[in-house]
């Protein structure tokens, strides 16, 4: 047709191979932060990925084999290489980036690496999309949240926590005490923690506003979703995807700072830096950032709407890890061999001896005197650890680090430690397999297991349920431990012995299995059958 421009076959094929040209550049550069470990093994041994040719999505078909395989591929690793004191590489389902995973030997070099060599802030926001999916609550100079959550005065919690978890296990488990009543541990258990960990960042009459706990469930609950279908997403669409997957995270964050962001602001009123000899001290976490905020010289540190998106951030961390940690000890605590060991029997039976010791009333004494608890918590910890894989950094040293074992790591690098092998270690743990409910309050395994390893700090005849070391991670190690693990420990304590004290839970056959994706265990979802104890009983 005159006037229409046509290509000829041979502009075409130039045209199409310019254009996945390109593409194929933008591609080299945007997920050029995926650095490529070189001179270590990878697990599995047969991946293709260091072969000099590579077939077309070779990379895409290596990380899909960590979809359900994480956790095995981690135990293959450690005993193929670390136990011979080798890193080796694995690929990664959930951030497709490469990760080397370091041997037991290694785990005190990588904790003791600064912040200028290893980042663990940078792990945190790519794990989750940070940037995407709650970008206000990173627009900060300095972590000072960390120094916040480490300020609580626990003393002064212990009372709001207990009356928060008294009213949320009442309400979501009911107070019938003759009917069994199947209810899923997984939705129950989350909703409870929500309200306390509410009663402990935001305070009364916050943590009881039905469209606060609503909005901020729904991001707790939908954020690593939304965070891995980001990390699915090529680059270049990634602002135009995320735009809209996280439509529902912004809304929730806007409904939770209507609330929050006012309580900021007057707390901010009443925390210059003149102020704060004379006041009374914060007792909430929301009022230790606000008064820690105050001092800073950076808008962005003041800034009530980023305050308020740090503090629902945080909230997730909180939440998510806990419930995870509350779901599997329960399950734990009520299926063989627990269950006919009468665990559950022997956990109420301490429960309401410190209780009468104590006329009554929780505090931080009291909670201390919970040595049973605190073991079988410890333990279920130990076995199910909420990843294979943990304390994890990234190298940001520019020209990068070499490790103890002179294999080099480039700056941008992926690092972490088998965390679950090590756990179920049977050369670190006796019977390591088994759930062992009082092994940390026994004085026989006060060393750690047969190797000598010490469990420190702690107190004699009793490893703590907040302690770490080299061969217990799941709050991490060294100074970078979770600065929250002393509050959950005091929420995990109290719902236990609560639980134990008012209702009884139908013993399960066989320990249900957790669901497994990547290197993540996201729990057993299961139901279980409760009855409320009636008062006689409940003495």
């Amino acid at each position: 047709m005159e006037g229409t421009l046509l290509l000829t076959p041979a502009a075409f094929r130039t045209a199409t191979l310019a254009l996945l040209l390109a593409a194929w550049i933008y591609f080299r550069r945007s997920t050029a932060w995926r650095v490529l470990p070189e001179g270590m093994p990878w697990v599995p041994a047969d991946l293709p990925w260091t072969r000099k040719f590579q077939l077309p999505f070779t990379r895409v078909r290596a990380h899909l084999r960590d979809f359900q395989g994480g956790s095995d591929l981690a135990y293959e690793g450690y005993k193929t290489y670390n136990k011979a004191g080798k890193p080796f590489v694995v690929p990664s389902f959930v951030t497709w980036q490469p990760e080397v995973v370091l041997p037991l030997a290694q785990v005190k070099w990588l904790v003791d690496q600064p912040d200028t060599v290893t980042s663990i802030d940078r792990c945190l926001v790519k794990d989750l999309e940070f940037l995407y999916t709650a970008p206000a609550a990173w627009q900060f100079t300095r972590p000072f949240h960390v120094e916040a959550i480490n300020k609580l005065r626990l003393d002064s919690l212990v009372e709001d926590i207990a009356e928060e978890v008294q009213a949320g296990v009442d309400e979501q488990w009911g107070l019938d005490g003759d009917a069994w009543t199947e209810i899923n541990i997984h939705s129950t258990m989350l909703a409870v923690l929500v309200r306390i960990t509410a009663r402990v960042f935001v305070g009364s009459p916050l943590c009881h506003d039905a469209e606060f706990l609503e909005a901020a469930a729904n991001f707790i609950s939908s954020i690593s979703g939304k965070a891995i279908i980001i990390s699915f997403t090529p680059e270049l669409l990634r602002p135009l995807v995320a735009k809209f997957i996280t439509k529902g995270l912004k809304r929730w964050n806007e409904t939770c700072a209507k609330h929050m962001v006012p309580l900021i602001k007057e707390e901010r009123l009443h925390r210059r830096p003149s102020d704060q000899r004379t006041m009374p001290p914060p007792k909430t976490l929301l009022e230790q950032l606000s008064r820690l905020a105050v001092r800073s010289t950076h808008a962005k540190d003041r800034d009530p709407f980023s305050l308020s998106s740090r503090l629902l951030a945080l909230n997730f961390v909180a939440v998510h890890t806990s419930n995870h940690a509350l779901e599997n000890a329960l399950v734990d605590m009520v299926s063989p061999p627990a269950s006919t060991a009468s665990v559950f029997a022997e956990l109420r039976a301490e429960a309401e001896e410190v209780m009468q010791q104590n006329h009554g009333t929780w505090s931080k004494t009291a909670i201390g005197q919970l040595v049973k608890t605190d073991s079988a918590l410890r333990e279920s910890l130990r076995l199910n650890t909420f990843k294979a894989r943990g304390v994890e950094r990234i190298i940001v040293k520019k020209g990068g680090v070499v490790l103890p074992s002179g294999q080099y790591l480039a700056e941008g690098t992926k690092v972490g430690v088998p965390v679950l092998p090590i756990h179920r270690d049977p050369e670190l743990y006796d019977d390591a397999m088994s759930y062992e409910a009082f092994r940390f309050c026994t004085t026989n395994e006060v060393a750690g297991g047969k190797n000598g390893r010490t469990e420190s700090p702690r107190r004699a005849g009793h490893v703590e349920l907040v302690n770490t070391s080299e061969t217990f991670l799941a709050f991490g190690h060294g100074r970078h431990a979770c600065p929250g693990r002393f509050v959950a420990a005091y929420e995990l304590k109290l719902m236990v012995a609560y639980i134990a004290m008012h209702y009884d839970i139908e013993p399960l056959a066989s320990r249900p299995e957790n669901g497994k994706f990547s290197d993540f265990s996201i729990g057993s979802m299961h139901d279980i059958r409760v009855r409320r104890r009636k008062p006689e009983e409940s003495k």
